[in-house]
């Protein structure tokens, strides 16, 4: 039945947690896992039910991803993607493009990987508003979850720009993938308030890409391994690669958050000290160079907790230097 389907499904992916939770008895947790999953298979095929053979395939596809089986993965993913074919269903297949697009780049397909991570998201952007509008998870689980996504897609498309043929081919991907975090941060905010307002709101109004004389947009994008900077000068946008990972920049930001509110002290100027040469440094040569005097921040993650005017390069603070201005997104 459909229900014992659904129920194998279930109690495989408990095996799977478990087994990743569990590392003595790993190999006999993700046996079962696999049994139990490919039983469901066999129940949902012999019942017609193409979306439990979707999940059946796409979790089995998960199993093998995470077992290092990266062609049997791949093998099970666009099965689980197939039998979608016929009932669209832009709220699972969304998984199972992402997965298709982790298991590309693994085997160093990275322009099929980047067409599979875009279908992704254009599956997800389609079922946002009702996923905001509903109850499925506290508010600002987003980016826990299924907000990986857009930073997936981003990282590749940075990566990809690395390589371009030519300029115009590398400024393409960094637009994209500035794009990729720029519907990330309006997901976050139509999740927050749980209705579209978000997207109803950009649709009237007007992106700052065409900025004043004299004022650069800063635009971070965290990632797991490092920090990329995006500036958009009055000559075109440039781009900045910082060697920290989100770990550690979290650590120091939480650092200089908590000491700041230390009246009594200075302890703080070492953190903001530290995330000024991580995140003003690299840029202050083009900067002098433009004569800008206005600088715009478009932070991200942790970033959005701290006062970035009381970044200090060992002088003076920020604020002493630029006029600043800070917003949620380029289109919010």
């Amino acid at each position: 039945s459909h229900e014992k389907a659904y129920t194998l499904i279930s109690i495989g992916k408990l095996y799977s947690r478990l087994s990743a939770n569990d590392k003595t008895d790993s190999n006999n947790l993700d046996q079962l896992a696999e049994n139990t999953i490919t039983e469901a298979a066999a129940i949902a095929e012999s019942i017609a039910d193409q979306r439990a053979l979707s999940y059946a395939h796409g979790y089995l596809g998960e199993l093998y991803e995470n077992s290092g089986q990266t062609d049997k993965a791949l093998q099970h993913t666009r099965i689980a993607l197939t039998e979608l074919r016929a009932t669209p269903a832009p709220e699972i297949s969304y998984r199972w493009h992402w997965q298709e697009g982790r298991l590309l780049q693994a085997k160093g397909e990275n322009e099929q990987a980047i067409n599979a991570y875009q279908r992704a998201v254009d599956n997800l952007q389609s079922v946002r508003p009702v996923l905001a509008s509903g109850n499925t998870s506290k508010r600002g689980e987003f980016r826990e979850h299924a907000g990986r996504l857009y930073l997936d897609l981003a990282d590749l498309l940075l990566k990809s720009s690395d390589t371009a043929s030519d300029t115009d081919t590398a400024k393409a991907s960094l637009l994209q993938a500035r794009n990729a975090v720029e519907m990330l941060k309006g997901a976050e905010l139509e999740d927050y308030f749980r209705d579209n307002c978000v997207a109803e709101l950009k649709a009237k109004t007007t992106g700052i890409d065409q900025l004043g004389e004299r004022t650069a947009a800063i635009y971070p994008i965290i990632l797991n391994d490092r920090l990329e900077i995006l500036v958009s000068l009055p000559d075109g946008m440039k781009r900045y690669t910082v060697d920290v990972g989100e770990e550690n920049l979290n650590k120091e930001i939480d650092q200089f958050r908590s000491l700041l509110e230390k009246r009594t002290t200075h302890q703080y100027r070492r953190h903001a000290e530290k995330i000024y040469s991580w995140l003003i440094q690299p840029l202050e040569n083009d900067l002098a160079a433009q004569k800008i005097d206005t600088l715009v921040f478009i932070p991200d993650g942790n970033l959005r907790t701290i006062p970035l005017a009381a970044l200090y390069d060992g002088k003076n603070f920020l604020i002493s230097r630029y006029a600043l201005a800070t917003t949620p997104g380029l289109t919010l």
